[in-house]
């Protein structure tokens, strides 16, 4: 695999590789690639992705279903670094979210009744 260069080729690292039903073990790197190979793969679900587009070299067995589930979703950044701009503010200025009223009600324990002695 070296000689092919694979991961700065596709941008992907291969973890496995079955052959002739088995599984190689050893430094995968210096193992040959032969017509038949079986890798397994793992990087960028896009990188992986685009292994179909070289079908004269590669077959893709397939993907997850919800592929397009686990990409980022870049329309709710905004909205999440608002809420993580908000908890930091609120936890440096030692604020809470209670309303006032609930909150001097917590800290204050003159209405706990007591016992009588």
């Amino acid at each position: 695999m070296r000689e092919v260069t694979f991961r700065s080729s596709y941008g992907l690292s291969v973890v496995g590789l079955r052959r002739d039903g088995e599984a190689l073990v050893g430094k995968l790197v210096d193992e040959p690639l032969q017509m038949g190979d079986t890798l397994l793969v793992v990087g960028n679900w896009s990188h992986i992705r685009q292994l179909q587009t070289h079908s004269h070299d590669f077959l893709l067995l397939g993907l997850p279903a919800e592929v397009d589930e686990m990409a980022p979703a870049r329309s709710q950044a905004i909205h999440a670094l608002f809420c993580l701009g908000v908890m930091i503010l609120l936890k440096v200025t030692s604020r809470t979210l209670l309303p006032s009223s609930l909150d001097s009600g917590i800290s204050d324990t003159s209405a706990i009744p007591t016992s009588r002695a």
